[in-house]
């Protein structure tokens, strides 16, 4: 008798060569019949949710990616699929900012008092996640959602030693690379004039005050980054 391990592969592949031989619903039939026997059916959940999506039914892909995430196990497995439901949402519902914010902001939150949460497959998982989330605000002017993960963020980040590696990949999270660039970059004190005259580096009355069209020696301006 096959083990439940080796059960779960060959019903994948069989749905997966049922889908491609262009019989969508005898996959769905087969994966949907497995679901109360398997002790992963969050495996299935997932290519229902895919199926669906492929046939352009948004929300019962949103409907199976969401309920996948929501009955996965194991905190690796709960990051893999819950970051799959984001990027499910980012596509097929990218206008539901609330939904979106609420759903990773639950999944930073799981994070919280793991000690080896930003390793390995986990880490790949919230990056890759980042980099969709960060496109997504780009395109949809998703600025103030940005801020509010990077908060949450800022507390998981702090909450790990002084010298963990996990920090770094911890602070470039929901950051783009030009965000992070400008971050490392500081203008010394005073400078106003010249190329220093459109950087943060200068109040506005102070450069109105500059009559020289040169900055302060050593003056680095910081570059202009949209923040998402």
């Amino acid at each position: 008798m096959a083990s439940d391990i080796e059960r779960q592969s060959v019903v994948n592949s069989a749905a997966y060569v049922l889908r491609l031989s262009g019989q969508p619903q005898a996959a769905d039939a087969l994966l949907t019949a497995e679901l109360t026997r398997s002790h992963s059916p969050y495996y299935f959940m997932l290519a229902l949710a895919d199926n669906a999506r492929r046939r352009g039914d948004s929300e019962a892909a949103l409907r199976w990616a969401e309920r996948a995430w929501r009955e996965s196990q194991g905190p690796a497995t709960r990051v893999q699929w819950g970051s799959s439901y984001v990027g499910y949402l980012v596509e097929l519902a990218p206008q539901d900012a609330a939904r979106i914010e609420t759903t990773v902001l639950a999944l930073l939150g799981e994070l919280d008092g793991q000690r080896d949460a930003l390793y390995d497959r986990t880490r790949a998982r919230l990056e890759r996640m980042s980099g969709k989330l960060l496109d997504w605000a780009r395109e949809g002017d998703h600025d103030a959602v940005l801020a509010r993960l990077r908060t949450k963020r800022d507390a998981l980040c702090a909450a790990l030693p002084a010298g963990d590696p996990q920090r770094a990949p911890c602070a470039a999270l929901f950051e783009s690379p030009a965000r992070r660039a400008g971050a490392t970059r500081r203008c010394s004190p005073g400078s106003c004039c010249g190329a220093c005259c459109s950087s943060r580096c200068c109040s506005p009355a102070r450069r109105s005050a500059c009559s020289s069209p040169r900055c302060t020696p050593g003056a680095t301006s910081r570059p202009r980054a949209r923040w998402w």
